[in-house]
């Protein structure tokens, strides 16, 4: 049986902060707030969805959308401070994590069809990168068994 796996290892995505704008829109009278993926969030959306479709698409054409998915995210950046103790106040730099994942889901689900329904496990990890290191991001998709959210 082939294995219904995705491995890939794809650029660091931009901080949450800079990844979603505010505007505002009419609807009924009302003033209503909307969030929109910024320029540079779609800028990334589309180099992940062409990276998938030249580096990954036997992979993708696995994916079953029938199946419950596990999403572990592993991201590798510069995580510590290189002046603590003595210069910087904590030994680990202020970075989320939790931040980058709406973009993460919303890139494989343009990438694959796997919308963020089908995961029923998500893992975030994140890791030091290592001296001449890029950040990034591993991304893997594994399907989880066959009844695994009854348990």
């Amino acid at each position: 049986m082939t294995e219904r796996v995705l491995r890939a290892v794809l650029p660091m995505p931009p901080s949450g902060n800079s990844i979603q704008k505010l505007t505002t829109r009419r609807l009924r009278g009302k003033v209503v707030p909307m969030m929109h993926f910024s320029e540079e969030a779609k800028r990334y959306r589309e180099r992940v969805k062409a990276h998938m479709l030249a580096e990954h698409v036997t992979d993708v054409s696995v994916l079953d959308t029938t199946l419950a998915y596990e999403l572990k995210l592993v991201l590798y950046l510069e995580a510590l401070n290189k002046g603590w103790p003595g210069k910087a106040k904590t030994r680990f730099k202020d970075l989320d994590t939790s931040n980058r994942v709406l973009l993460l889901e919303n890139c494989i689900k343009q990438a694959t069809g796997m919308d963020d329904y089908h995961h029923f496990r998500l893992v975030v990890e994140k890791k030091q990168v290592w001296e001449g290191q890029e950040e990034s991001v591993e991304v893997t998709l594994t399907p989880l068994p066959e009844g695994w959210w009854d348990q």
